[in-house]
C-alpha cells in the first residue's frame, strides 16, 4: 500500500530587527509506503529532521490503527518527509501522518485527494490539536495546487501575540490548575493586547483556498477521502460500582464539610464566646474566603441534586480546605504545634504509600484506583514539603496567602489525604480478575513520557517567553523520569499523562478569545463521551476518565478555562485500552458462557448443532444403508460371496 500527500511545514526561520522570530510557510512531501513486517515504523527526511518528528510519526501510526480498530502488529510503515528547506521538526505533521495512514490501511478507501492537506497534531482520542505558523502555511499552500486546507478547531483566528498577551494568558492558565476547586477564574484577556487580527477562513478565501476547521481525525478523514465514519452514540451507561463508590466517597467528603463548618463555629465560640456568621462573612481578612466556601457548599448541593457525584465531591473538597485553615487560623496554633502537625502528617502519607505499594492489584478497577490514590497522595506530599519550607524560612505571615502560609497547606496537606483515603473506597469493587501486562505499562509510559516532552519543546519555539506555569509541566516531566527509571512504569503513565494533558490544555486554549471556549469546550466534552462509550463496548469503564469528564461539564456552567483543561484530563485518562494490554482470565465456565454470550460465539454454536444434526441425519441414513445391504448379503452367504460381504462391511 502506497500513499501520497502535501505536508504544510514552517521553516526555521532568523529573527527580524525587533529580535523577533519570523517564520515562512513552506511545503513538504509525505510519501507512505506499507509492507507485510512485524509492525516496525521507519521515517527518512530530507533535510534530516529533529527526533521529535520521529516520535510523532509513531504515535500517529498507533493513532490510526487505533481509530480502524486494526491489528497493525503484521505490517511495517515506511514514512519519508521530503523538503526544499529546512523545517521546524515537532508535532505538527502529526495529524498529516495519521490521516494518510488510515487513508491506507482503510479497504473502503479508493482514493485520496491530494489537493487536501492538514496541519494540526494529533492527540489521544484522535483530537486534532493547536499549531503555530498557520497563516504562513495557508499562504504556501495557496502556491502549491492545494484547494483545501484543515485547521484545527479554534484556530481560525490569528494574531501576534505580544508579551502582556501572553502573561495574562498564562496567567488564567496557572490559577485554573490549582485551585479550579477554590475559585471561579472568570478573567478575560485585553483586546487592547491582540494586534494585527486576521480571519484565517477569510484570509484563505482570498488566496482561493478553503480553509475548514476540524476536531477530530473522524472529521479530517471526510474531508480528505469523502468517508464518514460512525462514533458511538446515545448515553453513558453507569455502571453500578461506580454509581455507588461514588456516591460513598462523596457521602464521605461532604460529611467531613459538616464536620469541619461545626468545628468551626465552636471554635469561634470557644474564643470569643459567640459565633456570628454575618460577622465572618464581613470580615475584611476572612470574608472573602468564606463567602467562597459557602458558594463551595451550594454547588455541592446542586451537584449531589443532580447525582452529579465528582463534581459534589471536587467542591465539598475545596470547602473542607478552607474550613481547615480557618479553624486553624483561628486556632492561632504555635509553631511547635505546626511541627508536629506536620510530623503526624508526613507519617500518615508515608504510612499509605507503603500501604498502597504492597497491595496486589487484581483487576482494571484495582489499577485505577491505585494511580487516583497515589496521585492524591503526591500532591499531599508536595503540599507538606512546601509548608515545611515555610516554616524552615520562618515564613508565617497571618495574612491569607496560599503561597506563603504554613497554615493553608497544613489544611490542603490534611484534606488531600483525606480523599485519598475516600477514593480508596474503589478498591476491591471488580471481581474480574486480570493479567496486567507491565512490558504494555513501559512501552505507554514511553510513548507518552515522549510525547510530553515533544509538545513542551514544540510550545518554546512556538512561544519562546517565559511562562510560570510551565514549571508544573516540567516537574510532572521530572517526575515521570525518575519513575521510569525506578522501573515503576505505572506512577510514569500518571505523571507523563498529567504533563502531556496540561501542555495539550495550553495549546488548544492560548489563541483563544472568550467567545471561543464554549464552543471548544462543549465539542472537546461531546468526543470525551464518544471515547468513554468506546470504552464501555469493550467492556471497560475509565473511573478518573468519566470524574474528570463529570466536573469538566459542572465547570462548563461558570468556568470554562478550567472546563477545558479537566476535559483534557478527562481524555487522557479515558483511553484505557491505549495504555493497558488487559489479558483477562476466565475458568473454562466463564469462558464458555462469555463465548455464548457473544453474537459470534452464538452463529457459532448454532452453525456446530446444525452441522451436528446434519451429520447424524447422514449417519443415521448410512448405517440404514449398510445394515440393509448387510442383510441382503447374509441372506444370499454363498461361499463365493464370503470375501465381497466382508468387504462392504
Amino acid at each position: 500500500m502506497k500513499g501520497h500527500m502535501k505536508l504544510l511545514a514552517v521553516n526555521e526561520g532568523g529573527k527580524d530587527e525587533k529580535n523577533e522570530i519570523v517564520q515562512t510557510g513552506s511545503i513538504a512531501d509525505l510519501y507512505l509506503e506499507i509492507k507485510p513486517g512485524l509492525g516496525s515504523v521507519y521515517i527518512d527526511t530530507f533535510p534530516l529532521t529533529k527526533m521529535d518528528t520521529q516520535l510523532s510519526t509513531r504515535f500517529a501510526k498507533e493513532i490510526a490503527c487505533k481509530f480502524l480498530n486494526k491489528d497493525c502488529t503484521k505490517y511495517d510503515f515506511f514514512y519519508t518527509i521530503k523538503a526544499d528547506s529546512s523545517i521546524i521538526g515537532g508535532p505538527s505533521a502529526g495529524a498529516a501522518l495519521a490521516m494518510l495512514t488510515v487513508a491506507l490501511l482503510d479497504e473502503d478507501v479508493k482514493k485520496i485527494d491530494e489537493t487536501v492537506t492538514i496541519t494540526g497534531t494529533i492527540n489521544t482520542g484522535g483530537i486534532i490539536g493547536s499549531v503555530g505558523g498557520i497563516k504562513e502555511k495557508i499562504e504556501a499552500a495557496s502556491k502549491n495546487n492545494i484547494t483545501k486546507v484543515l485547521i484545527p478547531k479554534g484556530s481560525s483566528f490569528t494574531f501576534k501575540l505580544n508579551e502582556t498577551k501572553i502573561n495574562q494568558t498564562i496567567s488564567i492558565i496557572n490559577e485554573s490548575i490549582p485551585f479550579a476547586v477554590n475559585g471561579t477564574i472568570n478573567k478575560t484577556i485585553s483586546k487592547e493586547n491582540i494586534s494585527d487580527k486576521i480571519n484565517l477562513i477569510e484570509h484563505g478565501k482570498q488566496l482561493n483556498i478553503e480553509v475548514i476547521e476540524v476536531f477530530t481525525l473522524a472529521d479530517a478523514m471526510k474531508e480528505f477521502t469523502g468517508k464518514s465514519y460512525e462514533t458511538p452514540e446515545g448515553d453513558i451507561n453507569l455502571v453500578g460500582f461506580y454509581t455507588t463508590t461514588m456516591g460513598s466517597i462523596t457521602q464521605n467528603i461532604c460529611n467531613r464539610t459538616t464536620e469541619l463548618n461545626d468545628r468551626l463555629s465552636k471554635s469561634i465560640i470557644s474564643k470569643e464566646g459567640i459565633f456570628d456568621e454575618d460577622e465572618l462573612v464581613n470580615n475584611a481578612l476572612y470574608g472573602g474566603l468564606y463567602n467562597r466556601t459557602l458558594e463551595l457548599i451550594n454547588l455541592s448541593s446542586t451537584s449531589l441534586t443532580n447525582k452529579e457525584f465528582y463534581p459534589a465531591a471536587s467542591y465539598c473538597f475545596g470547602a473542607n480546605i478552607n474550613l481547615d485553615y480557618l479553624i486553624l487560623i483561628n486556632a492561632n496554633i504555635s509553631a511547635p504545634q505546626k511541627a508536629a502537625k506536620l510530623d503526624e502528617l508526613l507519617t500518615a502519607i508515608n504510612n499509605s504509600n507503603q500501604i498502597l505499594d504492597n497491595m496486589s492489584l487484581t483487576s482494571l478497577n484495582d489499577l485505577q484506583t491505585y494511580l487516583i490514590v497515589k496521585e492524591r497522595l503526591v500532591e499531599a506530599y508536595d503540599n507538606w514539603e512546601k509548608a515545611t519550607e515555610i516554616m524552615n524560612k520562618n515564613q508565617t505571615d497571618v495574612e491569607y496567602d496560599a503561597e506563603y502560609n504554613v497554615e493553608y497547606e497544613i489544611a490542603y496537606t490534611t484534606e488531600r489525604l483525606y480523599s485519598a483515603y475516600s477514593w480508596s473506597y474503589f478498591f476491591n469493587t471488580s471481581k474480574e480478575q486480570i493479567i496486567i501486562d507491565e512490558q504494555a505499562l513501559q512501552d505507554s509510559c514511553k510513548m507518552t513520557l515522549s510525547e510530553a516532552q515533544e509538545r513542551l519543546e514544540y510550545f518554546k519555539i512556538l512561544y519562546p517567553y517565559p511562562f510560570p506555569f510551565l514549571e508544573t509541566t516540567t516537574t510532572e516531566l521530572q517526575r515521570a523520569y525518575e519513575q521510569l527509571n525506578a522501573n515503576n512504569f505505572k506512577m510514569c503513565l500518571l505523571h507523563a499523562s498529567k504533563a502531556k494533558s496540561e501542555i495539550d490544555a495550553v495549546l488548544s486554549t492560548v489563541n483563544l478569545e472568550d467567545e471561543q471556549l464554549e464552543e471548544l469546550l462543549n465539542v472537546k466534552l461531546e468526543l470525551v463521551k464518544q471515547v468513554i462509550l468506546r470504552q464501555q463496548m469493550n467492556g471497560l469503564f475509565p473511573i478518573e476518565g468519566y470524574s474528570y469528564y463529570e466536573y469538566a461539564k459542572s465547570l462548563a456552567k461558570t468556568d470554562k478555562i478550567s472546563g477545558l483543561i479537566y476535559s483534557q484530563y478527562a481524555l487522557e485518562f479515558s483511553n484505557l485500552d491505549l495504555y493497558f494490554n488487559v489479558v483477562e482470565t476466565h475458568t473454562f465456565i466463564e469462558s464458555a458462557i462469555i463465548f455464548i454470550k457473544d453474537d459470534i460465539g452464538r452463529k457459532a454454536i448454532i452453525a456446530f448443532l446444525v452441522g451436528i444434526a446434519v451429520a447424524s441425519v447422514i449417519f443415521v441414513i448410512g448405517i440404514v444403508y449398510v445394515g440393509t445391504r448387510n442383510k441382503v448379503l447374509l441372506v444370499k452367504n454363498y461361499p463365493s460371496n464370503q470375501r465381497i460381504r466382508k468387504t462392504r462391511k
